[in-house]
Order: C-alpha cells, then sequence, then structure tokens
C-alpha cells in the first residue's frame, strides 16, 4: 500500500468507532481523497483474498477480523500507525540489513525488522527477491545459512550506495541507516574532516550527512564476515598519488583487504564538494574541460572571463562527478531540481551540454546519465554563480549531553527545529567528544568542555525565554542572520513613522520577532503520545527512604508486566550509583534509562511519586522516578517531550505531586496528551 493509504488502514483497524470526519480532520484530507484512497485500500485486500472495509451510512466503518488475523494486527496494536512502512521502504531496509548482518536471518528477523506480520513479511522478501533480479543479484536462503543476497561483491556495493540514498528519502531514513550500522558515527566524522583537510576541500551539507551513513554502512560489511572475494575492487586507484596521501587516513581496524581502503576512498573522492582544489594534477581531464568551455562559448556566445580559473573550478566539481559515473554510483540530491524547475534558461542549456559533453564521455567510457548532466549545466550557468548561493556551507555542531541516550536526542531534536542554518552532526558524550574535539565548528553541552570550538552551555530543559535568549546570541555569534543590526534598522523606521512609547519593550519585542523567524517548522509528529507509553498498572505513588528502594519500586511494575528483565534493573542501579552517570529533568525528577540490550523487551514508561523526596547520589531531591523502557529508539521522543513540558509546568508537576493514586496520575498525564494532540 501507498504511505497515506497506509495510515488511513490503521486508523480504521486500530480506532473501531472512528467517523469518516473524524479520520478527515485527523490527517487533514477530503472527503474525495477518502473515497479514493479506501478503494485503493479495498482492491490491496481483494487481491489477497481478505473481506472490504464497509462505511455505514452514519459515516463509521465495518472490518473483519480476517482482516486484523491477516495482517497479526493483534500483537502490534499498541504500535503508532507511523511504525508502518510502505512496502518499497521496507525493501530498501530488508536488503541493507540482508548485506551487513551477520546473523543467521531467518523469516522472524524480516518480520521483527520492519515491525509487519509474518505474511507480509513473506510477500515483502518476494518482492525483495525481484528487486535483486533486476540488479543481478539473487536472494538465496537454506538452513546452515538462512537467508542471503548472492552476486558479485562490486554489484553490491553499488547497491549498498543505492540504498542509503533512496533511504534518506524517507522520514525516518536516516535513524534506520544509523541502527543497522555496527559502527560509532563519531569516528567517521572524524575520519570524513580529516579527509576533507587533506585534499583542502569542503563537502557540502548533504554530501558530509551521506558519506557518514554510506561509510559506517560499507565499514560493517568490511568486518561482517560475508565478503566471498576479498579483490572486489583491486588496483583501480592504487597507483595514485591521492591513493597513497589518504590510504594512511583510514584506521586499519576497518578494512580487511585493499579493495576495502580504494572503495572507501572512491566514495569520498565522488562526493560533492562546495569548494576546494585538486590535489594532483589531471592533464587529461584538463584538456577535456578545455574543449567543452571552448564549444560552450562558441554556442553560447558568453565569454568566460577567466577560462582558466573556470576550468579548474568545474575540475572540482567535475571530478567526483567521473568518479560516479564510472563506478555507477548515484549522485545525490542537493536540491538541483528546484533550480531547474525555477530556470527559464536550463533547458537550452541542457541542450548545451548534451552537444559539447562528447570528449568527456569518451574519456570516462561512460554515458552522462541525465541528473549528472544537470548538474554540469547548472556549474556552466552563471558560472558558478547560483551555485555559491545554493551551497553556503553550514557551521557544523556537536551536543554534549551527561544525562543520557534519551535527553542528547532529544536536546538534538530541539536545537535542530531552533536552528535550522546549523548542521547537527551527532549527540555524544563527554568523553567521545575529547576524542574528535576539532571536528565541529560550535558545541551545544551541559558542562564546559576544553576545545577551540564556540561552546554553549545550556541546560537540556530551555526555558521559551532562555531558547529566544540562545538564539538571539548563537544568530549573532555565527553571522546567520545579524539581529542586532535588523532591529537597529527597524527601530529607525518606526521612530519616522510612529511614537514609541516604550523603546526597551519595543526592542525586545523585535528581538524575539527576529529570531523566530530562522526557526523551522517542525513536520507533524508520527510518534506516540507519553500516555501511550504508560499504563496505571505502571505508576505508583510510594513513600520509601533512599534511592536504592526507589529505583528497585519504581522498576517492579515493569518487570512484573515483561516490559523489562531483572538485567534493566541491575543496569540501572550499577548506572544510578555514580553520581556522573544518571538521567534527570530539572533537579526533581529522575529518569533512568539505558540501552535495549540491557534487559528492554518493550517500550514502557514507569512512574513513582514520592510522598517525601530522596536524595540522589549526586544531591538532588528527587520526587518523582521515571523509568523509561525503549525497545524502538526514535519512536518515543515525542513522549519525553511532553514529558518535559508536564517537568517544566510547576501546575501539572504540582497536580502530579498531589496525586494519590495511579488512575489520578493517568488521568493527567492522558488529559495533557489529548489536549495537544
Amino acid at each position: 500500500m501507498k504511505k497515506r493509504n497506509l495510515q488511513i488502514f490503521f486508523e480504521i483497524i486500530r480506532h473501531p468507532n472512528l467517523k469518516s470526519g473524524d479520520l478527515e480532520n485527523k490527517l487533514h484530507i477530503t472527503r474525495r481523497q477518502l473515497t479514493y484512497a479506501l478503494s485503493q485500500i479495498n482492491q490491496d485486500l481483494a487481491d489477497q483474498q481478505l473481506p472490504k472495509i464497509e462505511r455505514t451510512p452514519r459515516g463509521e466503518f465495518i472490518t473483519s477480523n480476517k482482516i486484523t488475523e491477516f495482517f497479526n494486527l493483534e500483537t502490534v496494536t499498541d504500535i503508532n500507525p507511523g511504525t508502518y512502512r510502505e512496502e518499497k521502504e521496507r525493501i530498501l531496509i530488508t536488503c541493507l540489513y540482508l548485506l551487513t548482518s551477520d546473523e543467521l536471518i531467518s523469516l522472524t528477523h524480516i518480520y521483527d525488522l520492519n515491525k509487519v506480520s509474518r505474511t507480509t513479511a513473506f510477500a515483502d522478501l518476494k518482492a525483495v527477491e525481484k528487486f535483486l533480479d533486476k540488479r543481478n543479484l539473487q536472494l538465496k536462503y537454506t538452513r546452515k545459512l538462512g537467508y542471503f543476497i548472492k552476486g558479485p561483491e562490486l554489484t553490491k556495493r553499488n547497491v549498498l550506495n543505492y540504498l542509503v540514498t533512496q533511504l534518506l528519502l524517507y522520514d525516518d531514513g536516516h535513524s534506520v541507516v544509523e541502527q543497522i550500522s555496527q559502527v560509532t558515527i563519531e569516528p567517521v566524522i572524524h575520519f570524513i574532516h580529516s579527509f576533507e583537510h587533506a585534499q583542502k576541500i569542503t563537502y557540502s551539507d548533504e554530501s558530509f550527512n551521506f558519506l557518514m551513513l554510506i561509510i559506517s554502512i560499507n565499514v560493517t560489511r568490511n568486518l561482517s564476515h560475508l565478503l566471498e572475494n576479498a579483490h572486489y575492487f583491486e588496483h583501480q586507484i592504487d597507483d595514485t598519488q591521492e591513493f597513497i596521501k589518504l590510504r594512511q587516513l583510514i584506521p586499519n581496524e576497518w578494512i580487511t583487504s585493499n579493495s576495502d581502503a580504494e572503495w572507501l576512498i572512491i566514495l569520498l573522492l565522488s562526493a560533492n564538494t562546495i569548494h576546494g582544489g585538486i590535489n594532483i594534477t589531471n592533464e587529461t581531464l584538463i584538456n577535456v574541460l578545455q574543449v567543452m568551455v571552448d564549444k560552450f562559448e562558441q554556442r553560447t556566445f558568453i565569454k568566460i572571463a577567466d577560462q582558466n580559473d573556470f576550468v579548474n573550478r568545474l575540475l572540482t566539481h567535475l571530478r567526483p562527478a567521473i568518479f560516479r559515473v564510472r563506478y555507477n554510483l548515484h549522485l545525490q540530491d542537493i536540491g538541483i531540481d528546484q533550480i531547474v524547475i525555477s530556470n527559464s534558461q536550463h533547458h537550452f542549456l541542457m541542450e548545451t551540454i548534451s552537444i559539447i559533453i562528447e570528449p568527456l564521455e569518451k574519456l570516462t567510457g561512460k554515458v552522462f546519465p541525465t541528473n549528472e548532466r544537470n548538474l554540469i549545466a547548472f556549474y556552466f550557468d552563471g558560472e558558478l554563480e547560483k551555485f555559491s548561493k545554493l551551497h553556503t556551507s553550514k557551521e557544523r555542531a556537536a551536543v554534549v549531553c551527561t544525562n543520557g541516550l534519551i535527553v542528547s536526542k532529544l536536546m538534538i531534536q530541539n536545537l535542530r527545529h531552533l536552528f535550522p542554518d546549523i548542521s547537527f552532526l551527532s549527540a555524544t558524550s563527554a568523553r567521545e567528544f575529547e576524542h574528535f574535539p576539532s571536528d565541529y565548528d560550535l558545541v551545544f553541552t551541559t558542562i564546559p568542555l576544553k576545545t577551540n570550538a564556540k561552546q554553549y552551555i545550556i541546560h537540556p530543559l530551555l526555558s521559551e525565554a532562555e531558547q529566544a535568549q540562545l538564539r538571539y546570541q548563537v544568530l549573532n555569534d555565527i553571522g546567520v542572520k545579524n539581529i542586532q543590526l535588523g532591529v537597529e534598522n527597524l527601530m529607525a523606521i518606526i521612530r519616522k513613522n510612529a511614537k514609541i512609547v516604550d523603546p526597551e519593550e519595543l526592542r525586545k519585542n523585535l528581538h524575539q520577532f527576529l529570531a523566530d523567524q530562522t526557526i523551522a517548522e517542525l513536520p507533524k509528529a508520527k510518534q506516540s503520545s507519553l500516555v501511550s507509553f504508560t499504563a496505571p498498572y505502571l505508576i505508583q505513588v510510594g513513600d520509601v527512604h533512599d534511592w536504592h528502594e526507589a529505583i528497585n519500586q519504581a522498576i517492579n511494575p515493569l518487570v512484573e508486566h515483561d516490559y523489562v528483565t531483572n538485567d534493566f534493573r541491575t543496569a540501572l542501579i550499577k548506572e544510578t550509583a555514580s553520581p556522573e552517570n544518571y538521567s534527570f529533568l530539572g533537579t526533581h525528577v529522575a529518569i533512568p534509562h539505558t540501552i535495549p540490550e540491557n534487559g528492554v523487551l518493550k517500550n514502557g514508561f514507569g512512574f513513582l511519586i514520592l510522598k517525601e523526596p530522596i536524595t540522589y547520589p549526586n544531591g538532588f531531591k528527587i520526587k518523582m522516578i521515571v523509568p523509561i523502557a525503549v525497545k524502538d529508539t526514535d519512536k518515543h521522543l515525542k513522549a519525553i517531550q511532553e514529558l518535559t513540558e508536564i517537568v517544566s509546568n510547576k501546575t501539572l508537576l504540582e497536580m502530579l505531586y498531589n496525586s494519590e493514586n495511579s488512575r489520578q496520575i493517568y488521568n493527567i498525564l492522558e488529559n495533557y496528551g489529548s489536549k495537544n494532540s
């Protein structure tokens, strides 16, 4: 099914009393769109020999139990519809998993990976088989080896490149690739940064983010013991000056053969750059580009002022394109489509490029695809004037938090929202940051760090006033938008046309207004609210005397109801015992949590409200403990966001503290979620 159809389908299944009007309002669709989607859904159901979804005259939906049984929905009714992915994305994820996992992969692994029924997983594998056949690869299965992909290693590497490129088109694509990868991202960032420094280049933000993922995935495959041929890319560039210079940058533990090293360097050489030079002379390519520029001038009657300089700039940008075309690597989306649509002369330039590109295609022995020709036409258009506007380099930032993974993810999500003009590469710990302090321009941190980068000390939970102050400070520091100058210019205009009663208040409001203009609009959340992660039986009101007893009591319901194992309890007690290793919101609410491997069975939030505060190892007086079990990372951020909003709301927090039983607490959480949904 299509993505929208899937969302409609699961809304109907999970909410039997939902009416057509409710569904239209919830999903922001028209009656006509809903009717069309239902016809497509019913056709898909008919193809599976399942009953159709009917609608009563009152607009209510009637569904058969056979549908829920077929899709195995009784086992996943607590999962948000956003969890369900359309078939194409599931195929991409499955292929990526098959090409990188060392596990013996069974059908169970496949349906658990995509959170679908066995029937759907089996159908997906059929689609995976067709997908691979078109790329000269085969899906195989044996009892001894499970499911695996058979075919030439170089073909598999090219498919990896395609898979990552396509997954980045989906909202959760970045996080999915990170989860499948078995490589820590900070050393990868450092490696790419070192490559930039060695080559005296700067990658575009899109290229940098893509390289982070594709290199981590390739290294994961290198170390997976899946390679049948270790010499899949041998003696392609190992005799070049670039390879000899750059090979030493690759950590030895990342590669198992010289082919691995050559392939990683090819990936780096094929990525788009904003600016920089080529460190070695390539006379053959320079001559070809000179011929192309001459022909361009002859056909367009445009005289390029400094032809040598322009050829050198083309060399910087077209050399990655040559690597992509020569080795069948996919061009990353850099926003060219928008330029093409808005540029009336682009079609004329494309025709010109199609004529003058012959020497370049002869050199590479390959035909340049349309997207690469679009890019070349763009370079010629205005002698790269528009290209410089399209690719303004963003500051690269890290988020350093001592409060654990969940708070770090919440911080980076909020900061990306506040600062769309900054590229936030990673959320990391202080210890990890110390290894790579020079890889970032900015650092947003909860503790002071030893770094030459500009750092901002912030609290994990920022109020609206603190957010406004931080925006104002950062944007002025990095020059994204000179707010102070803008405010003074506006004040001068207002003085000429109106009487200012309170200049300071006006100046303050103008600061706020100009800072707010930079905030990106967040996409509509597809995640579950806080109340869906908990239940009255996970909530307690207690009277205990020390933190050890309190954590045990808070975790007990999670263990009893099979949300976690006792390993989870052991991990949290051990981590809480260290004054440097626990998580909290503010100074009175603790949110102990750990990685899924430490005994997490499914997603759940426990709540323990204490009648009297207890003292934590760091000296904080804790009045509420919320042990958080997260099995599927990135599906809980809306719930965490709601929790932080509740904690920052003194009225709501007092209502929770004064509650006498679990039902009262649950009702407060439920009411808050319904008002903010």
